[in-house]
């Protein structure tokens, strides 16, 4: 009964034919260009078509005009054409640590510092940097320690005596030298000061880390990459390391944020701390980081998308950048536009 009253109440609503026949001459008359007496199209009525197709299409440049005006040369420049550099060896920009136990080399001709990774001072594990320092960064005398070292070829535990300096502008909470007490049969008999870093160190802000590495005086860039999904990557030689110090020092009250997961890097600052071959780097990643693996295990700093976008763009306007071809050695340095 209730599906008949229903039915019936939507047939009064729908219109019948001869309604449907009114609704549609109705509809056709109104879109029919008018005509005078001699069956000519009014000029009232070309002019009502003309208007019907040119202001949706004027509202839209209205609107285009709005968003160049505001995002102005960001929709109009074009990409710079970097040069490509060929340049010998192979792509570093993605390699891992480049120290590690010793599996190549056997025992009698490898450097003592590679042979003893570890040092125990003042209740303070430190591992091999495999890098020896200038004499001039060389310290003052910390105390005695011992090194040890593992074979990995015999599996026999090595150790020897050592004396601990400080690293003159660093702090031994995160790096200190040492000196063999044996001469190093690898280097022609002669002994050097190495470098033994805290990789368990955790600074509370990036000025802590600032202060405590001595980056004031130890800091050295090396290549800078700027990565682009889906192109290639720039690689720019010339970039300051007063500039990137001057990035860190803006920062410095930024809080250390452990167990952080950062975005993509969108720039990679190749760092040799102390020196050379200490291949350690400072990230910025697209959603606002900056993270180092100076001291081997990362520490990340949260200081904003806009900080980061803007060094980047400070680089990419101002230093030289090249695409790399990594060839044969004789084909490094050729710059071709």
């Amino acid at each position: 009964m209730k599906n008949s009253k229903i039915i019936t109440s939507w047939d009064k609503i729908l219109p019948g034919e001869t309604a449907d026949e009114r609704m549609l001459s109705a509809i056709l008359t109104a879109n029919r260009p008018t005509q005078d007496g001699k069956g000519k199209v009014s000029i009232m009525s070309k002019t009502k078509s003309k208007m019907a197709i040119w202001i949706p299409i004027a509202a839209c440049l209205v609107v285009f005009a709005a968003i160049a005006g505001i995002m102005g040369p960001k929709l109009i420049q074009k990409e710079k054409a970097w040069p490509e550099k060929h340049v010998a060896g192979k792509d570093a920009s993605n390699e891992g640590e480049i120290y590690g136990p010793i599996t190549k080399d056997t025992w009698d001709n490898t450097g003592n510092a590679g042979r003893y990774t570890d040092l125990l001072y003042s209740d303070t594990e430190y591992k091999t940097c495999v890098l020896a320092i200038r004499p001039e960064d060389k310290g003052n005398l910390l105390g005695n320690a011992k090194v040890t070292g593992q074979d990995h070829f015999s599996g026999e535990i090595h150790e020897m005596d050592v004396e601990v300096f400080e690293i003159n502008g660093s702090s031994p909470k995160c790096v200190v030298a040492v000196y063999f007490t044996e001469p190093d049969s690898s280097v022609n008999g002669q002994t050097y000061v190495y470098a033994y870093m805290n990789t368990g160190y955790t600074p509370a802000t990036l000025g802590d880390l600032i202060k405590d590495l001595g980056l004031e005086k130890h800091l050295n860039v090396g290549l800078v990459y700027k990565y682009q999904q889906g192109q290639d990557t720039i690689v720019f030689e010339n970039v300051e390391a007063a500039k990137v110090l001057e990035l860190l020092q803006a920062n410095a009250d930024v809080a250390n944020a452990p167990d952080t997961s950062p975005g993509r890097t969108v720039m990679s600052i190749g760092v040799d701390y102390l020196g050379k071959g200490m291949n350690k780097g400072i990230s910025l990643t697209e959603d606002g980081y900056l993270w180092t693996n100076i001291l081997d295990t990362g520490k990340y700093f949260y200081i904003g998308k806009d900080k980061v976008d803007e060094f980047v763009d400070h680089v990419t306007k101002n230093c030289e950048g090249y695409i790399y071809i990594y060839d044969e050695p004789d084909a490094a340095n050729e710059v071709t536009e």
